[in-house]
């Protein structure tokens, strides 16, 4: 992987990015990482949720999945917000259902994402439009998600070898996406952030370290300052706070938990974190940023805090989580004043509904 060519392509990429791109791709790399530590609890203990709070974290999770492939379909959703959204309602089942000890739950769970990624992969392969900018490349997402969710679910049921066949399938599909993501940035129709997503991505197929392509991040701030001077859009405040996260997000995983270096990371990634859910807040309130990207910027926050906890209490000042309280009840009410539930809306206010489950559970593990 040439890095410095990489770089080199950011800086020629026209294409008036958002912080989409960002926000979809939040949780991880899209079904690479967060799940496979709740499907394997090894906690000798099931712990018990009120049937009535189950009942209600099926249901609010199901509506979402409906409701945003129904937004998908009629062209009203893009693929990676999709692959979020399947990905946050599938990851709180699974997490409940491992620590509740109830295995034909996680496995309808998983089983269901295949069958939804199988639905979308498919939809994306007939539309056949080859000359539609980024086509290709999210065929090539959508195949890498369903493999990688086939291995998941493959691996629960104990058939290694299949597991193996689609963790392979889902690496080549990641080098595929990364590789088309290139091309269509070399001709301004893929923005800096998608080709640090595809890299990323790709790093975490493959199973290198995220510090792989630090420099490309650094060439990504780079051009985005230069955007900002000029007054461009893919130079806006929240991009470059992003990009800065992304940075520190990246050195945050590569420092060692209890020294010096790790504190200082943590503590700067909370902080632009906080300015990008204000910018985000400020952006929404002018009707140039969606209730979506600030419920998504905000459970950044939340899962930096719950990496954070797991490397011990004492990183998570309780500041940080009252300020991180205090902005999810005023999400709550954004999204509850949002009134006008056609188009999209009706998903990305259900979206909120989950993050609000996944915060009322969010001591069960």
């Amino acid at each position: 992987m040439n890095a410095i060519c990489q770089a080199e392509c950011f800086v020629v990429s026209v294409e008036a990015s958002t912080r989409r791109e960002w926000l979809a791709a939040t949780a991880g790399v899209f079904f690479a990482s967060s799940v496979a530590t709740a499907q394997d609890q090894a906690a000798t203990k099931a712990v018990t949720i009120p049937p009535q709070l189950w009942q209600e974290t099926r249901a609010t999770s199901r509506r979402l999945l409906d409701q945003s492939r129904d937004s998908f379909e009629r062209s009203l959703m893009p693929l990676a917000d999709l692959l979020d959204q399947l990905s946050v309602a599938t990851n709180l089942n699974l997490r409940l259902a491992g620590v509740t000890k109830q295995r034909d739950v996680q496995r309808d769970w998983q089983a269901q994402l295949v069958r939804q990624l199988e639905g979308v992969t498919a939809q994306l392969e007939r539309f056949q439009q080859p000359a539609s900018i980024g086509w290709q490349a999210d065929v090539y997402l959508a195949r890498f998600s369903l493999a990688n969710a086939q291995a998941r679910l493959a691996k629960f049921e104990d058939r290694p070898e299949l597991a193996a066949t689609m963790q392979t399938r889902a690496a080549e599909f990641a080098q595929q996406h990364w590789a088309k993501r290139l091309d269509d940035s070399s001709i301004g129709h893929a923005s800096p952030m998608q080709i640090w997503r595809a890299t990323n991505l790709l790093n975490n197929a493959e199973g290198r370290p995220a510090g792989t392509d630090r420099n490309v991040l650094r060439q990504a701030i780079d051009a985005t300052d230069r955007w900002s001077f000029l007054g461009a859009g893919i130079g806006r405040n929240d991009v470059r706070q992003a990009f800065q996260y992304e940075l520190t997000r990246v050195d945050l995983q590569e420092s060692k938990p209890g020294t010096e270096v790790f504190a200082a990371n943590a503590q700067r990634a909370e902080s632009l974190l906080v300015q990008l859910h204000e910018t985000t807040t400020k952006f929404q309130a002018m009707g140039t940023a969606s209730l979506y990207d600030v419920a998504t910027t905000w459970r950044e926050r939340s899962e930096l805090h719950s990496r954070l906890q797991s490397a011990g209490d004492e990183f998570v000042p309780e500041t940080w989580k009252q300020r991180r309280e205090s902005d999810f009840r005023s999400l709550q009410r954004l999204a509850a004043n949002t009134t006008d539930r056609r188009g999209r809306n009706a998903a990305d206010t259900t979206y909120v509904e989950v993050l609000s489950l996944a915060e009322r559970t969010a001591d069960v593990r």
